[in-house]
């Protein structure tokens, strides 16, 4: 009798033993597990400096099938949630300048001492769309709805669905992905109209370092109807820079002059 009960108390420890290990090892995962607003922001520090002024410089190439490349050249500059765009190239929009505010938006083209106001879903160039150009990061215009680990081109990601905080965000919904792996690389995301409607998807193909800092280098724009069509988008020339907020004025973006 004596060795059942011994055995019985032995199974016992056992089962709890596997039991706590398991509990453990589950509580160390998710602490392990970054959160979802940690990974946003991971991703918005491959796209700014925060709340501090800079600038960087885009080159957009558009594609279509039987057809030249249509390219631009811009730099842009930003302060918080104020973004001014200066137009490089081509020569026949040299001079244009756009700027953001908030949740407005307009456009000086050079001749027609007029500043139009436009909007953040408005194609800019090819698939890219002026908010795509203008919006520097995305945990200030959307937040997680949810989270979940999914396989991505046989690679271990985070899903990341995110719904917009207000009206006037360039998109209604979007799908972003990021690698599992640390520091959490942005790999594609999917960008939705307000209706529900794929619109395209970027893919994240290169990140370089500028200054000591790692800010995203390429991203391919892609039709969602007509995949061959697609932008391209070479961000170059990161830089922190001290910028004066009287710059960042409707009313005076015919008098820039960079």
């Amino acid at each position: 009798m004596h060795c059942v009960f011994h055995k019985v108390f032995m199974s016992l420890i056992k089962l709890g033993s596997a039991t706590l290990l398991l509990l453990l090892t589950t509580i160390l995962a998710a602490a392990a597990e970054p959160d979802a607003n940690e990974l946003l922001q991971r991703f918005d520090q491959l796209r700014g400096y925060g709340d501090q002024g800079f600038s960087f410089v885009i080159e957009n190439s558009s594609h279509q099938p039987e057809k030249a490349p249509h390219t631009n050249r811009l730099k842009v500059r930003v302060l918080s949630d104020l973004s001014l765009v200066s137009f490089l190239s081509p020569e026949r929009e040299k001079g244009r300048a756009m700027l953001k505010d908030g949740k407005n938006m307009w456009l000086y083209i050079p001749g027609t001492r007029k500043v139009i106001r436009v909007t953040p879903a408005q194609r800019l160039i090819g698939q890219a769309s002026n908010g795509d150009v203008m919006g520097t990061t995305l945990s200030g215009q959307y937040q997680v709805a949810a989270k979940q680990a999914v396989q991505w081109q046989q690679q271990s990601s985070w899903q990341l669905s995110l719904q917009p905080l207000q009206e006037g965000a360039t998109y209604g919904r979007i799908e972003l992905w990021l690698s599992q792996q640390s520091p959490a690389m942005p790999q594609q995301a999917e960008f939705y109209s307000r209706s529900g409607k794929l619109l395209k998807t970027a893919i994240y193909e290169e990140v370089s370092e500028f200054n000591g800092h790692e800010k995203l280098a390429r991203i391919k724009l892609v039709d969602a109807v007509r995949p061959q069509h697609y932008t391209i988008m070479n961000f170059s020339e990161y830089q922190p820079e001290d910028l004066d907020a009287a710059i960042f004025n409707k009313d005076a973006l015919q008098y820039l002059d960079f």
